[in-house]
């Protein structure tokens, strides 16, 4: 028996019905919602570190503050992330998907999409490579401090030759 009263400036009142009821006399009714999915896939390549975990999140492309989802992934584990087709939006502009490698300093990959259609949507291969350092200096004169053009700079570390540099006019490498 049901009754649904709106209470307020107004009164509303709907029909009243003694039994329930039944679709062909069948006491148990199952509803069945299926629904698209989308399934975001992307595998990771190492040219450079030891990434000890990945985080992996979906943006809106007008907030990048926000994240829609944001999961931890380890270097062993897929990356894969199943949402229904409804998680996206159609008024949006687009998305972007963010790779943060764990455990150094890495580069962070981004991958600008939109979704129009359910199914596996695979985002290019995410090279994972360290952050360069980049060594900028000056070379002069001890007495007079006057630039040296065209010196060759060798930047070394444990391993030997890193780099090679020559100065310009100003005396200055990079």
């Amino acid at each position: 028996m049901g009754h649904f009263y709106f209470l307020g400036c107004s009164f509303m009142m709907t029909p009243e019905y003694p039994e329930p009821i039944l679709l062909d006399a069948n006491p148990s009714v199952a509803v069945r919602y299926e629904y698209g999915n989308i399934q975001l896939k992307l595998q990771t390549q190492i040219f450079d570190g030891n990434p000890t975990a990945y985080r992996f999140s979906v943006f809106n492309q007008s907030d990048s503050i926000s994240p829609l989802i944001s999961k931890i992934f380890f270097p062993d584990d897929t990356i894969t992330v199943i949402l229904p087709v409804d998680f996206f939006q159609i008024e949006d502009l687009g998305y972007v998907a963010i790779l943060v490698p764990q455990g150094d300093d890495f580069e962070i990959v981004k991958n600008y999409f939109t979704i129009e259609q359910t199914g596996v949507f695979e985002f290019p291969i995410a090279y994972i490579r360290r952050k360069p350092v980049i060594l900028v200096g000056n070379v002069s004169r001890r007495i007079g401090k006057i630039p040296i053009v065209g010196a060759i700079v060798q930047i070394f570390d444990s391993t030997g030759v890193v780099g090679n540099s020559k100065t310009n006019t100003s005396g200055q490498f990079a």
